[in-house]
């Protein structure tokens, strides 16, 4: 069976536009930078030529974050203090995600760009839901991800950076079963869920009592077995389905 488990991708979050070609520095930025400023002047020409990169290709306009000016600010706050073969990676190397997710996780802590990582996780998770996605699932799934605070946006990012997106996988899945909950939003769910466990069945060339049988158990599935069919994953979907299959083996007509 297919699972409907959502993940939040916050690896597509990670400094890979950083890369991207150079730019003026903005009048805004350089009001704000006094401290970057003050740690350049005694910094070596190496490290002030690092810098001074990293903020352009933060601030050109083919960079993901040049809509977040607070937040690629301080990331270039927070990149001063880096080591010099760190800050030599992080420019020569931005999608390097050790080293860029832990200063996004820094600046998302303080507040910094909350909006717009939000703004990009959700259209990711509007990305990669199935077509056939109920809308108000989709929906709800949505105001879920404005609803993550900057300590749990900042954890994710951090947690992300050593390749452990679990918490990120728990966050994602946490808003989808909030969703599925929903009475409104269950019904359309359950009929999704059904609607695959129909394809899979008629691809195999069923008996249809077999088959209408299993369909009409799935039907039935209250929202605590569906909830816990998405939160288990393929596995526990595949033994549900083996379950089913079982039962209407022994009772085809139940």
């Amino acid at each position: 069976m297919r699972h409907f488990g959502v993940v939040i991708v916050l690896g597509l979050l990670g400094l890979g536009a950083c890369g991207g070609g150079g730019g003026s520095t903005t009048g805004s930025h350089t009001a704000g930078s006094t401290t970057g400023t003050t740690r350049t002047t005694a910094a070596s020409p190496e490290r002030t030529r690092l810098e001074s990169a990293l903020r352009a290709s933060l601030e050109a306009p083919s960079s993901q974050l040049a809509g977040a000016r607070d937040l690629d600010e301080c990331v270039v706050q927070q990149a001063s203090t880096l080591p010099l073969a760190s800050l030599r990676k992080l420019v020569t190397a931005p999608t390097d995600r050790p080293v860029a997710d832990p200063l996004l996780a820094h600046c998302v802590a303080q507040g910094k760009g909350v909006s717009w990582i939000r703004g990009a996780i959700a259209a990711s998770v509007a990305g990669n839901l199935p077509s056939s996605t109920p809308p108000r699932f989709s929906h709800c799934m949505i105001a879920g991800v404005d609803q993550l605070t900057p300590a749990q946006l900042a954890a994710a990012l951090q947690k992300g950076a050593s390749g452990d997106e679990s918490y990120s996988v728990r966050l994602g899945r946490r808003i989808a079963l909030g969703c599925v909950q929903q009475p409104g939003i269950f019904d359309g769910y359950r009929k999704l869920f059904v609607s695959g466990i129909r394809a899979t069945l008629e691809r195999r060339h069923l008996p249809p009592a077999f088959v209408q049988c299993v369909l009409g158990k799935a039907g039935k599935m209250s929202p605590k077995t569906l909830t816990t069919l998405i939160q288990g994953g393929s596995a526990v979907e595949n033994a549900y389905g083996q379950k089913l299959g079982r039962e209407c083996r022994v009772a085809p007509s139940a």
